[in-house]
């Protein structure tokens, strides 16, 4: 990444030091040519005022256009009218190159009206005069050490930015090996990465959260299920053995304990295979529109003597409500999230359901004045497995709720859950409406009424 970044700021720097030499240069070429232009021209003037005061060629003083051409690295000659070449002194003193490779440039000599002659001026060489030469030498100079300097800065740039972009990789990629290793606890933690990397490294944190959070309720589970089958099958093997033994005789009351059992290992497996069944492709809705209404009213007459046997009013405020649902389904949510309310509510409180369809969406609340759910254990009532601390004294395996949730997410629908602790917990659960139409699950009551028991 350094060399990559290198390369391309280098390959930058040396595109725009191309262009700007290029550029420059020409500008000097082009300014060298003006001084050379304006150097003959100069000349050229101190030649027709040196024949305009002496009135002739013979008596014309010379001396200060060849001190000029000197000046300018040139040779001067001056031709007559006929093309004879007019004497022009010489400094001794001055070097003139053996071969003149510089460019000429020619003016006419006028006076009165005519023209009298002609000046040449041949420069020494066709490289730039000296100072500009200096000036050219020291604009190249001067690229190239800011070209270098930049190349510098730019490689201590690329090094500084790939290990604050590395780095984090680095560290986020060991500890995925971690993880992968075995080491449940390894996290990425916060680390000082660009925006994107950061983000990563929170998701791979949460992603590790979840993942051991899984791993203990699968640990979990694995009790829970083993404490919930062990004891009706220890019941059931006492019983049998000691009818086998002869100890106890058949009789109506120990094969319907040993029933009860049965029924007990029976709703367990249900419960594990109806969420196995829901959280996978293998679930298929039967739906169409159905009366929520009517659906409310089985499940609250099929549990009504439990209701009583506990001592816990069940009430209901029931409105029409057409649903877009699998009736079986529904029928499934609304008695596990009454027998969850049951197992929480405390013998003389109350269940509360209420169905309605109002603003067109079919909601169904499960509201009960039971012991409430603490807040740091709200956010994970429909996970698989869980078990808050109200519920270690009592049976089940964790899962009901977590049915509920996979079967409304099956009728992509919605379900929420609010409670307060020592008051009670309240489940909303919305289903799709449907057209109105042929209406399955009427046996519903009135459009609107309220029971309790």
């Amino acid at each position: 990444m350094a060399l990559a970044t290198l390369v391309v700021a280098v390959g930058a720097l040396g595109v725009l030091a191309a262009l700007t030499l290029v550029s420059a240069l020409g500008d000097v070429s082009k300014f060298a040519r003006q001084q050379q232009d304006e150097a003959s021209a100069t000349i050229a003037a101190a030649v027709s005022d040196a024949y305009e005061a002496g009135g002739s060629w013979d008596a014309a003083d010379l001396h200060v256009a060849a001190a000029l051409a000197a000046d300018s690295e040139a040779v001067l000659r001056v031709l007559d009218t006929a093309g004879r070449p007019v004497p022009v002194p010489v400094d001794p003193e001055t070097v003139v190159p053996t071969v003149l490779a510089g460019p000429i440039r020619s003016s006419p000599v006028v006076y009165g009206g005519g023209r009298v002659g002609t000046v040449i001026v041949h420069f020494y060489r066709a490289a730039l005069p000296t100072a500009t030469t200096h000036l050219r030498d020291a604009l190249v100079r001067t690229v190239v050490i800011s070209a270098g300097l930049a190349a510098l800065l730019a490689f201590g740039v690329a090094i500084a930015l790939s290990r604050w972009i590395t780095g984090p990789i680095v560290a986020l990629t060991d500890t995925i090996r971690s993880a992968e290793g075995g080491d449940r606890s390894a996290r990425a933690g916060a680390i000082r990465a660009p925006d994107e990397l950061a983000v990563l490294a929170a998701a791979f944190d949460r992603m590790a959260d979840t993942i051991e959070r899984e791993d203990n309720l699968r640990r979990a589970v694995v009790a829970d299920v083993a404490h919930e089958l062990r004891t009706p099958l220890a019941v059931l093997q006492a019983n049998f053995e000691a009818l086998t033994d002869g100890v106890t005789t058949p009789s109506p009351t120990n094969l319907s304990s040993l029933h009860d059992e049965v029924l007990r290992l029976a709703r367990t497996v249900d419960d594990l295979d109806t969420l196995a069944v829901a959280e996978s492709a293998a679930l298929r809705l039967d739906t169409y529109a159905v009366d929520v209404r009517g659906l409310a009213t089985r499940s609250m007459d099929a549990l009504r003597p439990a209701y009583t046997d506990k001592g816990v009013r069940l009430e209901a405020v029931l409105s029409p409500a057409l649903a877009l649902a699998d009736p079986h389904r529904v029928d499934q949510i609304l008695t596990n999230l009454l027998i969850n309310a049951l197992k929480f509510t405390e013998p003389g409180g109350s269940v509360t359901v209420t169905v309605s369809g109002e603003e067109g969406t079919p909601t169904v609340v499960v509201a009960d004045t039971g012991v409430g759910i603490p807040p740091d254990e709200q956010a994970h009532v429909f996970e698989r497995f869980w078990r808050g601390r109200q519920a270690g004294r009592l049976a089940g395996s964790g899962i009901g709720l977590a049915v509920v949730h996979a079967l409304v997410d099956a009728h992509h629908g919605t379900v929420t859950l609010t409670s307060t602790a020592s008051e009670g917990t309240r489940v909303r659960v919305e289903l799709p409406p449907a057209d109105p139409g042929p209406v399955h699950a009427s046996s519903s009551p009135d459009s609107h009424h309220a029971t309790s028991l």
